[in-house]
C-alpha cells in the first residue's frame, strides 16, 4: 500500500539554510556578506538530579534545574574593501547600522525590515562605517559602544524562509522569526594570516545572549517568575 503521508513537493516542506532563506538582522539590518552564523543554544545549568531510594528499585523522579546558562552566536563575516572614508574598514562597522529605529521584528505589514526582493539576504544592509560601532578600533572600543547602545540596537533576529508554494495556489513565501534577547558581543577575532594564495578573508565576532523568544510564542519561564 502506497504511504500517503508524505508531502507530495518536499521542496515546500524541507528548510533550506542558504540561498537567502535564513536571514539574520543586527539592530534592525541584515548583516551583510555573512559567510556563515553558528548558533548553540543555552543549556541547562546543571545535570539532571536522579532520586532513589535505597528501597526502590527504579528512579522515583528526575529533577532538572529551571534555568539555563547563555546562549551563543558567532558570525563569521568576510572582510570587505573599504567602503567609507576610512582606509580600513573593520568587519563590526557594518553591524547597528539600523540606528536603533527598529529591533528587527516584523514591519506592520509583515515584511522583514531592510530586506529587499531579490533572494539574496543582503536586502538594504549597509557595509559602511555607520553604525553604533563607527569609531570602533578594537575590541575595547567596541565593549565601550555596546554598553552605550539602547535594546534595539543590540538585537539580533532570525528569520525563516519558506520557499514559495511550487503549486501556485499559496502567493509568495512565508517567514517567521527568532528574537535573541540581551545580547552582547563577548568576543571578536580580528585576526589574519595572508599568503600568495589567500582569497577570502573571515573574520569572527561571538555574541552571546540572555534567552530568545520566537514569534507567536510567550517565555513560560519569565511567566513563572513573574508570577503570570
Amino acid at each position: 500500500m502506497a504511504d500517503n503521508t508524505l508531502p507530495q513537493n518536499n521542496l515546500r516542506y524541507t528548510r533550506r539554510g542558504g540561498s537567502g532563506f535564513t536571514v539574520f538582522l543586527f539592530g534592525g539590518m541584515p548583516i551583510a556578506f555573512a559567510q556563515q552564523v553558528s548558533h548553540q543554544s543555552p543549556r541547562l545549568v546543571n545535570n539532571p538530579s536522579f532520586i532513589q531510594p535505597m528501597d526502590e528499585p527504579y528512579v522515583v523522579e528526575i529533577l532538572t534545574p529551571v534555568a539555563a546558562g547563555p546562549g551563543t552566536l558567532v558570525l563569521n563575516l568576510l572582510d570587505l574593501w573599504s567602503q567609507s572614508d576610512k582606509n580600513v574598514d573593520k568587519i563590526w562597522d557594518r553591524l547597528g547600522n539600523g540606528g536603533g529605529a527598529s529591533d528587527g521584528t516584523p514591519n506592520a505589514d509583515g515584511s522583514i525590515p531592510g530586506a529587499d526582493t531579490t533572494g539574496t539576504g543582503q536586502g538594504s544592509a549597509s557595509v559602511t562605517g555607520g553604525g553604533i560601532f563607527k569609531n570602533a578600533s578594537d575590541i575595547l572600543d567596541v565593549v565601550i559602544a555596546q554598553a552605550q547602545a539602547t535594546p534595539s540596537q543590540m538585537s539580533i533576529v532570525q528569520y525563516i524562509r519558506q520557499i514559495p508554494n511550487m503549486q501556485g495556489i499559496g502567493g509568495p513565501a512565508r517567514s517567521g522569526y527568532t528574537q535573541y534577547h540581551g545580547c552582547t558581543i563577548t568576543d571578536v577575532r580580528d585576526d589574519e594570516t595572508i599568503q600568495v594564495g589567500t582569497l577570502e578573508i573571515v573574520k569572527q565576532i561571538t555574541v552571546n545572549y540572555t534567552y530568545s523568544t520566537r514569534q507567536g510564542s510567550t517565555n513560560s519561564a519569565l511567566a513563572l517568575r513573574n508570577g503570570v
